[in-house]
């Protein structure tokens, strides 16, 4: 039972906390990609083209982490290279990636391929990459750069910072993790076979997570575990509610209701997002 209870938690948490880990990287440059839940859907789609067609598992992460990969590097050129405005530029890669997802996936819909099996492993090595992570943002010139431009990408650029390349490197990150937590719900969530909706809307909630989790990755870890472990209850609160439908919405309007006692909480105590995310005129 204890073992069912945990392997419920885990096909959530792993794609959902690898999703939230790339968006925060990206985050701490100073860069909102609201496109998560399409890039997801798109390394979904491709991933499972590639695992049915091959038969590895390895395959389809590869093409699923690229799609996704892709995907991001043309949210940032849109928004540092052609000045489109993010959250339109997230919007786009949201919607192009819905829309490829379901013309790629289609061609494949209910045909099964490689399943995830190693939850344990997976979950495991995503928590070790947390921590390194977090290390390296916080004890690296490097992660000091990153988080610099983050805070005043100006500033940072007069200093000699390489902004252009590290905001490029945080949404290839970011693109990378996305598309590999798709193809992972694929895999692991509905065992190997793809369907249009697959994502469930979890990249949106990765985007809420990266703010529950304070831009950090182990708070990310942290707030996906929670948000994961209601999730993983959805079965349980149907059977007490008596309506399915409301234990669907559960875990979706405890994370608004998260986020909203949570950006309360912050301003409350003095704690703020990378100032050029948010910077208030």
């Amino acid at each position: 039972m204890v073992e069912i209870v945990i392997s419920a938690v885990l096909t959530t948490l792993i794609p959902l906390s690898l999703a939230a880990l790339g968006e925060a990287v990206l985050e701490r440059t100073g860069r909102v990609n609201l496109g998560v839940d399409g890039l997801m859907a798109v390394g979904a789609a491709v991933g499972a083209l590639a695992g049915v067609e091959t038969g590895s598992l390895l395959a389809g992460l590869a093409a699923g982490a690229l799609a996704g990969g892709v995907g991001s590097l043309s949210y940032i050129i849109l928004t540092d290279r052609l000045g489109v405005n993010m959250i339109v530029a997230g919007l786009l890669v949201f919607f192009a990636g819905i829309g490829l997802g379901d013309l790629v996936g289609s061609k494949i819909a209910g045909r099964p391929g490689p399943v995830l099996t190693s939850l344990y492993t997976t979950a495991a090595t995503i928590g070790i990459a947390a921590v390194a992570l977090h290390l390296i943002l916080y004890n690296t010139v490097t992660g000091t750069a990153l988080r610099v431009v983050g805070e005043n990408p100006a500033a940072a650029k007069e200093r000699g910072v390489p902004v252009w390349r590290l905001r490029l490197s945080a949404a290839l990150v970011q693109g990378l993790s996305a598309g590999l937590a798709g193809y992972i719900m694929v895999a692991g969530l509905s065992y190997g076979k793809w369907y249009s909706g697959v994502t469930a809307g979890l990249g949106w909630v990765a985007l809420g997570i990266v703010i529950l989790g304070y831009w950090t990755p182990i708070g990310v870890l942290i707030a996906s575990t929670a948000v994961s472990t209601v999730f993983s209850m959805r079965t349980q609160i149907a059977a007490a509610t008596g309506i399915p439908p409301l234990a669907d919405a559960i875990p979706y309007i405890l994370v608004l209701i998260l986020l909203a006692a949570g950006t309360h909480l912050y301003e409350r105590i003095g704690l703020r997002p990378p100032a050029s995310i948010w910077r208030r005129r």
